[in-house]
């Protein structure tokens, strides 16, 4: 069995914006399993299971900098295993729509992924990387990764989380070290 966190921020505000790549593959993930998410305020997320397969489906309602309250506490009274952790998030170092699978490795200066590995204690999670592209010369990265996608860019957009999503079904199916060689 794998979970998979998509990280975002909660709220129609945000609901389209680059941050919130991680949410739109798991919306993609749900909607080719028939997945409908219900609230937990426990865990502070949206949680959906897909029911053939196990996969369980996390959308932390923490805001980005403190979604590891939402892994942390899944991980200690759910008893689920790091192991079976995978991590969907936007990467401002990949072109628009590339997809890239790691089977570790730092926060990489993403505030989402410095709270997982704070609250988790390790690195050792699988991240589905997904590219929104660089922040353009000027204005601030929190504006650029806050602001939605123009009209042009959707195509390659969904392209993008369509791949994503084909790279969590293929880790399920076949593990990172694999889903690395075929997506990377």
């Amino acid at each position: 069995m794998i979970w998979v966190l998509g990280l975002g921020n909660p709220g129609e505000k945000y609901r389209l914006t680059r941050h919130n790549a991680g949410y739109m593959v798991l919306d993609s993930l749900a909607e080719r399993r028939q997945v409908r998410f219900g609230r937990s305020w426990f865990f502070r997320a949206r949680l959906g299971l897909a029911r053939e397969s196990g996969m369980l489906l996390v959308k932390p309602e923490t805001f980005m900098n403190r979604s590891g309250l939402t892994a942390k506490r899944l991980h200690r009274w759910r008893r689920l295993p790091l192991e079976g952790l995978v991590v969907v998030v936007d990467d401002m170092s990949l072109p628009q729509g590339t997809v890239r699978v790691r089977s570790q490795g730092s926060a990489g200066g993403h505030n989402g992924l410095k709270s997982l590995i704070a609250a988790l204690g390790t690195e050792r999670f699988v991240r589905v990387r997904v590219g929104i592209g660089p922040a353009p010369g000027e204005g601030s990265v929190v504006d650029y990764v806050l602001s939605g996608f123009s009209e042009s860019e959707w195509p390659t957009v969904e392209e993008g989380i369509k791949r994503a999503a084909e790279a969590v079904e293929f880790i399920e199916d076949h593990g990172a070290e694999k889903a690395m060689n075929r997506f990377n």
